[in-house]
């Protein structure tokens, strides 16, 4: 009788496990319609394997929104066009929002390397310390987007220490609802603050030019003061070598201008093609849609200038 009673006493604990992993499988379906990035990210695979259909070089720009807003596809292949007539380019514009280089690391690793081809060149866009070990990691986006599960012993090994942080990223590895917490904060927000979205949006615009956002803020002279590393960097670099890829690294334009860490400039000028666009000639105010991204004038700009340094083999 009692061992019945104990089986009874389970089963409404078992029916909750049940319905929260429906819940989180749905959730899982429909989160990309819920989010331009989400659904951008779950296209990675895709936008790689259409860039390898071409029987040409393939160039992949890999960064966040300030090289998502800056590289405009088609003026790129344009201009490489008229300089290589007989080149059948393919391309792809790796680019989620508020990323770094430890997001930067996984899609490389993990999306870009198990798919690349010959002729490979990969473009890494960045400003201000978005390429340092510093650079805020969030290791539930590593956990629930951009790494494979098996990635998170070497990021241990680079740095990603808390053991907390390890947590979070089994767990959001896992569970669709743990990794997009933020998404659904927000969609709850729009559904019960009028013009929640709208006023967001404003705020943050105002804000651009002063906060450090995750991974797109502006950085101010005191991060530059700090002992940067760059392993994570160095991994990248490294495995790309190997690979046989190559890497040309950009400092991206915006309004105000910011400082470099001489040590990763010498990094980069030792390693890479690096091109310092910081102050690239014909920009002006009215090619940028707020202070840290440039609008479809300010686009073209920019991929004519970087077409230019671009060489097919």
């Amino acid at each position: 009788m009692a061992m019945l009673q104990k089986k009874h006493a389970i089963i409404p604990y078992l029916l909750g496990l049940f319905l929260l992993l429906l819940l989180d499988l749905g959730f899982s379906a429909i989160a990309p319609r819920l989010s331009g990035n989400l659904e951008h990210i779950s296209l990675l695979p895709s936008l790689i394997k259409k860039a390898n259909s071409s029987p040409g070089p393939k160039i992949i720009f890999l960064g966040n929104s300030l090289i998502g807003n800056g590289v405009s596809q088609e003026q790129v292949r344009k201009e490489l066009k008229s300089r290589f007539p007989q080149t059948d380019l393919g391309i792809a514009k790796l680019v989620p929002d508020g990323t770094g280089v430890w997001d930067w690391f996984c899609v490389f690793n993990d999306q870009v390397l198990p798919r690349v081809k010959d002729e490979t060149e990969l473009v890494i866009g960045f400003a201000w310390n978005q390429l340092s070990d510093v650079e805020r990691l969030s290791s539930k986006r590593l956990g629930g987007h951009f790494c494979e599960f098996g990635r998170l012993e070497e990021l241990v090994s680079l740095g990603l220490t808390p053991i907390e942080g390890r947590i979070d990223f089994v767990l959001a590895k896992f569970s669709s609802i743990f990794r997009n917490q933020e998404l659904l904060r927000k969609r709850i927000l729009d559904l019960v603050i009028p013009f929640y979205r709208d006023e967001t949006r404003n705020m943050n615009s105002r804000m651009s030019s002063s906060r450090l956002a995750p991974s797109e803020g502006v950085a101010s002279a005191e991060r530059i003061s700090v002992d940067l590393s760059y392993t994570v960097l160095d991994s990248i670099l490294a495995k790309a070598d190997k690979a046989g890829v190559r890497i040309t690294i950009v400092a991206m334009p915006i309004l105000e201008e910011y400082q470099l860490d001489p040590k990763l400039i010498l990094l980069l000028e030792s390693r890479v093609r690096f091109l310092d666009f910081r102050n690239l000639d014909g920009l002006e105010e009215s090619h940028f849609l707020d202070p840290i991204h440039l609008n479809a004038e300010g686009a073209k700009i920019f991929s004519q200038a970087i077409s230019t340094q671009l060489e097919l083999h």
